[in-house]
């Protein structure tokens, strides 16, 4: 399906986008400095809350990296990585920093403190390995997040 085809909430929400390295990376991300990635599966985990919700930040995330302002952790990461799967809930009951905590259940938080500068949480960036992805699944849509493949 074709990123431009895809019809977004524009609801304030939460998201994950489930993403793929194909190579080990150096990646600069911003002031947290430059960190060594492996190859694999990532979930970064954020909330859209301001003017467009989840309409305008998944669409953000979507853009080819040439087309937008490098502004968030995760735009540095965005540049070396395809979007695999798109998970988004409307209830904000729980926030994104309790989400991250789940999911790194299932992974690895690196590097620290990705996508967490307006937070004290360890990190929104989870490396996901291959067996838990189910797992990561399952525990999404039993609490009724919503799937876009991409």
């Amino acid at each position: 399906m074709s990123t431009e085809t895809l019809v977004f909430n524009p609801d304030p929400g939460l998201y994950v986008l489930l993403l793929s390295l194909e190579s080990p990376s150096l990646i600069r991300v911003g002031a947290l400095g430059e960190y060594f990635l492996t190859a694999g599966l990532y979930a970064y985990i954020g909330s859209a809350k301001g003017p467009g919700g989840l309409r305008a930040r998944l669409k953000r995330h979507l853009r080819p990296g040439k087309e937008k302002k490098i502004h968030w952790h995760i735009d540095y990461l965005l540049q070396h990585t395809s979007v695999q799967t798109i998970f988004y809930t409307r209830d904000l009951s729980q926030s994104e920093c309790k989400w991250a905590s789940a999911v790194t259940r299932l992974g690895t938080c690196f590097p620290p403190r990705f996508g967490a500068s307006d937070c004290s949480c360890p990190g929104h960036l989870i490396q996901i390995v291959d067996v838990e992805v189910n797992r990561l699944y399952s525990l999404l849509t039993a609490s009724g997040w919503e799937r876009i493949f991409i």
